[in-house]
């Protein structure tokens, strides 16, 4: 869970995020993104998990706004390492998922999932034909 201060220093990088990506970008993709979780790891820094309603705001700023994201969440969190973006389902809380967790039980570098990684995810979950 947040803090009332790390909920105040997401609601500013929400605005940096507006200025970085503009207007129209913004509401079409960002207005549903949530902060949810911010661990303190002694190793790593900071990890920070967001959530967005559905897959295609995610694939979407993942794919073409992360580093829009990155920039914003690090000038609130200067010692953040990592920003993961889950998709929230009715009635509960969103969680880290299997791939932002190694088994040593430390965060994996955003870098360390690749773009072709998440299409491999998503058609997974695409309906046959």
């Amino acid at each position: 869970m947040l803090t009332k201060d790390d909920a105040e220093r997401f609601k500013q990088a929400k605005a940096r995020m507006r200025a970085l990506v503009g207007a129209r970008i913004f509401d079409c993709w960002f207005i549903p993104l949530q902060a949810n979780d911010l661990k303190t790891r002694k190793a790593t820094g900071k990890s920070l998990l967001l959530s967005v309603p559905t897959a295609s705001p995610r694939h979407s700023i993942a794919t073409h706004y992360m580093n829009a994201v990155e920039t914003a969440c690090k000038e609130q969190w200067p010692d953040l390492d990592h920003i993961a973006i889950a998709i929230r389902v009715l009635g509960q809380e969103p969680a880290w998922g299997p791939e932002d967790v190694q088994k040593n039980g430390s965060r994996n570098r955003s870098s360390d999932i690749t773009l072709d990684d998440m299409d491999d995810r998503l058609k997974a979950y695409a309906p046959m034909r």
